[in-house]
């Protein structure tokens, strides 16, 4: 059992072991509760992470049902290149109050004490992420790894980031979690990047894609950016597809999911009011 980074954030600081690996979050928008997600940096968790993967891979590598797999491991809770933040989680009243970010921050420079590039920064679930890519390239074989953008990385200075100049289209609004995740995807395209494997970005909202696309970060429109920019690539292994998946029934939040109006359409509306 991996113990916990919480001490970090009490008043007086109770400093844990250089090894701890997890912390304690409440009001996280994915979870309900408190919950304890992993450090993305962790030894034990990622090696417990690739033994599962191995596993998987070994049962169901050849049933042919097996035609895709989701990059995850450095996460909070699903596949989505998200973490509590403070857009996502309020401030945490069992530490006095104190905001996500600022937790990361003291995180970091516990983990990092002699590492710059990693203190404000977002270079540490940006390194997680790319070595979860490699993993998974490692293990599977033959199918398609799906890369998922969350929106969700945190912001933690408002300048010393770059967005990838190939997809800056994705961020009309750069901040430091848009250039990160760009920055992820930009090494998921790489051509010698994933193994023997096809690959895929996806947004899991198609509420993202409503009719103000182009003034919002990533979101499906994101997606479109990464699948053009690399559709020209001529070895599959480097093109990524782009999809996107409904989060809640479309045919009863026709509206949450990108409608302009109610489905189905009203016989008096005609066709033309839903886009």
């Amino acid at each position: 059992m991996q113990e916990s980074c919480d001490g970090l954030f009490q008043s007086p600081v109770q400093t844990p072991p250089a090894t701890c690996g997890k912390m304690t979050v409440s009001g996280f928008v994915e979870g309900h509760g408190a919950r304890e997600p992993p450090m993305p940096w962790n030894a034990a968790y990622k090696d417990a992470w690739r033994t599962y993967l191995t596993a998987l891979a070994a049962r169901y590598q050849a049933n042919p049902a097996l035609v895709s797999i989701s990059v995850a491991g450095p996460t909070a809770s699903s596949e989505e290149m998200i973490l509590p933040e403070n857009a996502n989680t309020p401030a945490q009243d069992q530490f006095g109050g104190l905001r996500p970010n600022a937790m990361w921050l003291k995180l970091l420079a516990f983990h990092y004490p002699s590492r710059p590039v990693y203190q404000r920064s977002d270079q540490a679930f940006i390194d997680e992420w790319e070595a979860a890519i490699n993993m998974c390239g490692e293990v599977f074989s033959g199918v398609t790894l799906v890369a998922t953008t969350g929106s969700g990385l945190p912001n933690l200075a408002a300048k010393g980031f770059t967005v990838p100049s190939e997809f800056s289209e994705a961020c009309p609004r750069p901040n430091m979690d848009c250039a990160a995740e760009m920055t992820i995807l930009s090494y998921f395209a790489g051509p010698g990047v994933g193994g023997s494997n096809a690959k895929a970005a996806q947004e899991d909202r198609m509420e993202a894609a409503r009719v103000s696309l182009g003034q919002f970060n990533l979101g499906v429109d994101g997606i479109k950016v990464v699948a053009r920019n690399t559709a020209q690539l001529k070895a599959p292994s480097a093109q990524v597809l782009g999809g996107a998946q409904f989060n809640s029934s479309f045919t009863n939040f026709t509206l949450t999911e990108g409608c302009t109006s109610r489905f189905p359409v009203r016989p008096e509306m005609g066709a033309g009011m839903v886009q």
